[in-house]
Order: C-alpha cells, then sequence, then structure tokens
C-alpha cells in the first residue's frame, strides 16, 4: 500500500538564489518518484533582469569575490587604525 502511494507521490519544489535580499534566480522543478528514484523536471527558470545567476561557476565567483572583498576592507582597516588623527 506505501509503495503505491510513494510511486504516485509528487511535489513542486522551488529554488531562489538571493544575494543581499535581491532575488537573482528562481527555478521550479517537478518532483515525482519513478521507479523508485526521484525524478526532477525543470518547469520555469526565471533569472533576474540584470544577468542572474549563472549556476554553480558564478555563485563560486561571487563567494571568491566577497571573500577577496573582505579581505580587503580588513587589510583597509588595519592601515585607518595605524594612522594618526588628524587634528585641527
Amino acid at each position: 500500500m506505501n509503495k503505491q502511494k510513494l510511486a504516485q507521490y509528487t511535489c513542486t519544489e522551488t529554488e531562489t538564489i538571493a544575494i543581499k535580499g535581491e532575488t537573482k534566480d528562481t527555478k521550479v522543478y517537478n518532483v515525482q518518484m519513478m521507479n523508485g528514484q526521484q525524478q526532477i523536471t525543470e518547469v520555469s527558470n526565471q533569472k533576474a533582469q540584470q544577468g542572474g545567476a549563472r549556476g554553480t561557476l558564478e555563485e563560486t565567483r561571487h563567494v571568491k569575490k566577497t571573500e577577496e572583498y573582505r579581505r580587503y576592507g580588513q587589510q583597509i582597516a588595519a592601515n585607518n587604525a595605524r594612522r594618526p588623527i588628524p587634528t585641527a
């Protein structure tokens, strides 16, 4: 009985990629069981107007750039901490 119900199971999965609150990419998938395996079919793919995410490579680049900017900001903060504050 459970195998029969599981074989008929379907759902909709939505994947949204957002960076700093701005949605870059939204994908909708139809998920169903076939022969005991999940079958995932992409129903729609809505990218943001200005480029949007391009998948794993784009996300990896974003993570690397974020880390690079974080280190750069720390260097600036360290340099400013060493500089004397001018007095008027």
